[in-house]
């Protein structure tokens, strides 16, 4: 006996505990309406087989239940896996509780304590079924290198509803796990060992090898041929910017190499000429200061120039005026002041106003008189004046004009300079880019150089997988002859089953189906998806599933020895007492799964589960009464109505 099922435990979060109990090597039944949990047996078990995923149905399983546990028989010995369930709004949990003797004791709920992982528990179930059929165990990390552990025996195990009769995957998780499953057939199978496994593996990664360094090669011979006319443009451009002799001249690309690795060497950034100190912003204030002076200067001549003008212009004014008054000197007896006060000097008559007294008009006329020298020498003094603002004038022209002169070649000088720095920058930009480019492919053609070797790494490597490829197509041929006699006993059931594709059915491991060779040569085989008929893709699953076992019972092979059928008949419930084609053909089958495992007995356990209360199949054991919504079921009724119920401690997040 290898590893089968013996109890499933539930906890609840009161710590209660629901058992559902099977028996060995025997067909197991377990009938129930809708939604009493019949489903929910496979993702349990497989949930406690060291499978994070939680797939467990959403609803009332998952709301009472702390602790899921399985407690499985090993040969001689008992192993009880224990997992918490996830925390709430998660569907993955990876702690666990794990432990094995030779008969394990029920643990009540505060004994249920983590003390391992699904690694650890996948680890140690992988051992404790290789032990009970006594094959040797490798180490952990080999193990799951190679894919051996039970945790990819899942797929032969499990039949739910909705694959158990499906035309378009045979195997449990196949969609997503499809190239688990061609990767590991071979070996559980029996037709590789744990060393061809590590060959199997170790040729694949000599192809993956391979496959690189073909590809290196092909990138060589294309840089080969980038070598030369590389080369030869580089130097080109090289001659063009001065960095090498353009009278030179080479014969082969091996040539031009030294003279890119000199240029390489040799070049470095220009000497740009050096920075003088800059006095335009000093001569830009200067000529500021210079037209201020200026300004000031015309200023100053402007107001002297204005005085000189007014002067003038009273001196011109002031000497007519002395020119009329010098005729009072006729009067120069001084009786004559009082005389002609009120009588007109001129035709004797009374003057309604007085005039001026004669010495009156005597004494402005000398101060007029006095006037006018003083203005006649002013003026000559300010006319000096005005010729020395002028001259100084002149000067400050002078000194302006040198001065934008000096200013305009500086900026020229500047301007001279700049534009040779920016040549010069610009020179060292594209000597820098050259030089970058030619170091860029000196070490590509270097990396080339350096795997002269590539072509004999290629060959010897072609060798050694061909050698191998020899030693894995012996193990295809067994593997082959392995499928032959599984494919008879397929044949030889499907024939007993009456399914309505006659032929020789077999286990197509490329396409992961059954497929069917008529009798009739070079007719192409008939896939199951092809076929017609729900009871067909049925029947199929069935002998193909029971065939697998029985090879892996006999073969002793680490595979666990119980399968479990999700509702098969379940479009057939009501017709399963009829004597009608199809009613023949459930009562067949039911009749099969009996045989096969009595065949086996006490190695192959099956754990059927449906829906009809009345199938009473001679040969199946009935592990519970009909689970029904208001009486028996998974989920017992008082921890249903316990819902709404505060946690206890033990419940495990």
């Amino acid at each position: 006996m290898s590893m089968q099922i013996k109890s499933i435990l539930l906890y609840n979060q009161q710590g209660e505990i629901r058992q559902i109990d099977f028996k060995l090597g025997v067909v197991n039944l377990i009938t129930g309406d809708s939604d009493t949990g019949k489903s929910a047996i496979i993702p349990i078990i497989d949930y406690c087989m060291g499978h994070s995923e939680f797939e467990v149905p959403t609803g009332v399983i998952r709301e009472v239940v702390a602790w899921y546990a399985v407690l499985y028989q090993v040969g001689n010995k008992q192993a009880l896996v224990a997992k918490p369930a996830p925390v709430k709004n998660s569907n993955r949990q990876h702690h666990a509780y794990y432990m094995v003797s030779n008969e394990v004791s029920i643990p009540s709920i505060s004994q249920l304590v983590i003390n391992s992982s699904d690694d650890d528990v996948i680890d140690q179930l992988s051992r404790l079924l290789r032990d009970s059929l006594s094959l040797s165990n490798l180490e952990s990390s080999t193990a799951e290198e190679l894919k051996t552990t039970i945790e990819y025996v899942g797929f032969y195990l499990f039949q739910k509803k909705n694959i158990i009769a499906n035309n378009e995957e045979l195997f449990y998780k196949q969609r997503d796990s499809t190239d688990k499953i061609k990767d590991t057939l071979a070996y559980f199978l029996g037709a590789e060992r744990e060393d061809d496994l590590q060959l199997k593996y170790d040729s694949k990664q000599k192809r993956k090898e391979l496959k690189r360094l073909k590809t290196q090669r092909s990138k060589e011979k294309d840089q080969l041929e980038y070598k030369e006319e590389k080369a030869k443009s580089l130097l080109i451009e090289c001659q063009h910017l001065g960095l090498a002799d353009k009278n030179l001249l080479v014969e082969n690309t091996e040539q031009i190499r030294p003279v890119l690795e000199q240029v390489c060497r040799d070049w470095q950034v220009s000497e740009y000429p050096p920075v003088s100190d800059d006095l335009e912003p000093q001569w830009r204030t200067d000529l500021t200061q210079l037209r201020a002076e200026l300004e000031e200067k015309f200023q100053e001549i402007n107001s002297v120039e204005s005085f000189v003008k007014d002067a003038t212009g009273y001196s011109v004014t002031a000497s007519d005026h002395r020119m009329r008054l010098e005729s009072i000197k006729l009067f120069e007896d001084p009786q004559v002041d009082d005389l002609f006060q009120e009588i007109c000097p001129l035709c004797s008559s009374s003057l309604s106003h007085p005039i001026p007294r004669i010495s009156s008009m005597r004494h402005a006329l000398k101060q007029l008189e006095n006037n006018l020298t003083v203005v006649r020498h002013e003026t000559a003094t300010l006319n000096t004046v005005v010729d020395t603002l002028k001259q100084e004038l002149e000067a400050i022209r002078v000194k302006l004009k040198e001065k934008n002169e000096a200013l305009g070649k500086i900026l020229r000088e500047k301007r001279q300079k700049d534009s040779l720095v920016k040549k010069m920058m610009e020179q060292d930009r594209q000597v820098s880019m050259m030089v970058g480019r030619i170091k860029e492919y000196l070490e590509v053609t270097q990396l080339t150089g350096k795997d002269s070797n590539l072509r004999h790494r290629i060959a010897t490597l072609e060798k050694i997988i061909k050698s191998e490829q020899a030693q894995l197509e012996d193990i295809s041929s067994i593997f082959n002859s392995i499928l032959d006699d599984i494919s008879r006993d397929m044949t030889s059931w499907a024939k007993d089953l009456g399914l309505e594709y006659q032929g020789i059915y077999r286990l197509d491991q490329t396409k992961l189906t059954v497929s069917i060779s008529e009798s009739t040569r070079g007719k192409v085989p008939v896939l199951m998806k092809s076929m017609g008929g729900g009871l067909n893709w049925l029947g199929c699953h069935l002998v193909a599933l029971l065939a697998l076992h029985k090879h892996f019972i006999l073969a002793q092979r680490p595979v666990p020895h119980f399968l479990i059928l999700d509702q098969p008949i379940q479009g057939y419930l009501d017709r399963s007492k009829q004597e009608d084609a199809d009613s023949v053909k459930i009562k067949r089958m039911l009749e099969l799964v009996v045989r096969v495992c009595n065949e086996l007995t006490p190695n192959l356990q099956i754990i059927v589960t449906e829906h009809n209360p009345s199938l009473d199949q001679e040969g199946f054991h009935r592990v519970e009464p009909h689970w029904t919504k208001e009486g028996k079921a998974l989920i017992p009724i008082p921890w249903q109505l316990s819902v709404a119920s505060t946690p206890s401690s033990y419940a495990v997040p």
